[in-house]
């Protein structure tokens, strides 16, 4: 009886930690994840750089500004993150992450080759 017993005791703790372990794993946990990146008049990039699902590394570019992109992210911890650099010879360029309708982040950077980076972490 004592053998079934702990047999029984770590089949439920196994499957009380399996299924807390789903909540956190995020399996149905997706995120609408919103990239923004707008700048004075004048602010010109080359370039938008920022994580997609699954943590992939994304490039758009010749983009024009203001810039926009939205993703669907189910990854298992929630990061997120984009930089993009002023190639004007002025001016400021700013960037926003925005997720499930909540900003999370928002930079500006001032002057030529200036870099904004913002970052949601996990």
């Amino acid at each position: 009886m004592t053998l079934v017993r702990r047999i029984a005791t770590v089949t439920f703790v196994g499957a009380a930690l399996l299924s807390a372990g789903a909540g956190i794993s995020g399996a149905d946990d997706s995120h609408q994840v919103l990239y923004e990146v707008w700048g004075s008049p004048g602010t010109s990039t080359a370039a938008v750089t920022y994580l997609g699902d699954n943590y992939n590394v994304l490039q758009d570019t010749n983009v024009a500004l203001p810039w926009s992109k939205t993703i669907t992210s189910s990854s298992s911890i929630p990061a997120w993150n984009m930089n993009v650099q002023n190639t004007a010879s002025s001016g400021s360029i700013s960037c926003r992450i925005t997720v499930d309708g909540v900003v999370k982040d928002e930079e500006t950077a001032n002057g030529f080759a200036a870099i904004a980076e913002c970052s949601v972490p996990s």
